[in-house]
């Protein structure tokens, strides 16, 4: 706790950390909100973040009176909890720059704009919804916390919902015309496989720089839905998802090179990408140049399938998969197969499959260019 603290601040000395970690044992989110924000603001900028605040603490006044994390909710805890969450909005946004996610003016006021747009206020989710660390409400325009998570989890999942916020509304761009006629809702939950792992790595990153650590080794894991297939992972959450954004990091061009394409690698340039562009739509612009649009169609269908399962694990429905004809009518409706021997076969023949695609050339320039085969 103690080291995210020190990530945050500006200045503090060894006496005030000692005591700041004596009081951490006993309440962590008052130890957090003395953090001193150490980000520059324009006047817009503070503007706009006064209103989150404003809003977000309307929203946690609700909750005064009920239970949270087994004590009774006070109005003082809300104004402190409504500071922290500002407080590390405003971080997350400074840890962009800090570990090099995003490296330039263009990118930094791209994602600026995307925040600023998207949220609107921070709420807790309701106690039925608790079994979630957190979501985006696009409609809203607000990121739901789940309060019962310490502070450094609810920290994580701040900066995890506030990195989908950054990228491009993905319902909108499989819209696109040159998805054609791609299985359009099959190419948005396939895609949704690698936002989740950007978002969770994105997130990670911050944090972990936050906090003055590195990040931990990576090791086999397993995943309920497919029980016997291990991977590895070092994610909190999404571990599932990681060897997957990987191999599609390394079918991209741009995204490493021949000279280095290790795991790390790739993740945080895939990450980067995704900060600086609309990345489905360059995906589908590469893929569509290359003359290997079927094998993009295929490999978000077998992801689709993938995020199918794990949105069904957890509670949270199942995806319906939708052909549309030219004229975007729906022509078919059925729903992915989630059995756990189908989804393992689908992941190990994605997995395979972006192997063969893999791609390192430099990236396109000119969006007329004519390539060559892979």
């Amino acid at each position: 706790m103690g080291s995210m603290i020190k990530g945050l601040k500006d200045k503090i000395n060894k006496k005030t950390m000692d005591k700041v970690q004596n009081i951490a044992e006993t309440n962590a989110e008052k130890v957090t909100a003395r953090v001193v924000n150490s980000n520059n603001l324009n006047s817009a900028q503070v503007n706009s973040m006064d209103k989150i605040k404003q809003n977000t603490l309307l929203n946690l006044q609700k909750y005064v009176g009920t239970r949270i994390r087994g004590q009774i909710y006070t109005a003082e805890q809300a104004k402190i909890d409504a500071d922290n969450l500002i407080l590390f909005l405003q971080s997350f946004l400074g840890e962009l720059e800090r570990t090099g996610l995003i490296d330039s003016t263009e990118t930094k006021t791209r994602i600026e704009k995307m925040i600023w747009r998207n949220v609107l206020s921070i709420d807790f989710l309701p106690e039925s919804e608790r079994g979630l660390y957190g979501k985006t409400n696009p409609d809203e325009h607000k990121i739901y916390i789940n309060p019962e998570l310490d502070i450094q989890k609810r920290t994580l999942y701040l900066f995890h919902e506030l990195a989908h916020c950054c990228f491009e509304d993905v319902e909108t761009i499989v819209d696109i015309p040159a998805i054609g006629d791609y299985k359009r809702f099959s190419t948005y939950y396939g895609y949704m496989v690698i936002e989740e792992a950007l978002a969770q790595n994105i997130a990670e990153t911050c944090l972990y720089h936050v906090m003055g650590k590195d990040r931990p080794e990576r090791k086999i894991s397993s995943d309920k839905i497919i029980p016997n297939v291990p991977f590895s992972t070092n994610f909190d959450y999404y571990g599932l998802y990681q060897p997957l954004a990987i191999a599609f990091g390394r079918t991209l061009r741009g995204v490493g090179s021949i000279d280095d394409h290790r795991d790390d690698t790739i993740l945080f340039q895939l990450s980067k990408k995704a900060l600086k562009e609309n990345l489905l739509k360059s995906v589908v612009d590469e893929y569509t140049k290359d003359d290997i649009a079927n094998e993009l169609e295929s490999t978000f269908f077998k992801l689709a399938n993938i995020y199918s399962a794990k949105k069904k694990s957890f509670g949270a429905g199942w995806a319906i998969e939708r052909v549309f004809d030219k004229n975007g009518k729906c022509i078919e409706e059925k729903e992915l197969n989630t059995t756990k021997e189908n989804t393992a076969n689908y992941y190990i023949d994605v997995l395979n499959q972006m192997i063969k695609n893999e791609d390192y050339r430099p990236v396109l320039n000119n969006i007329f260019e004519r390539t060559t085969s892979r």
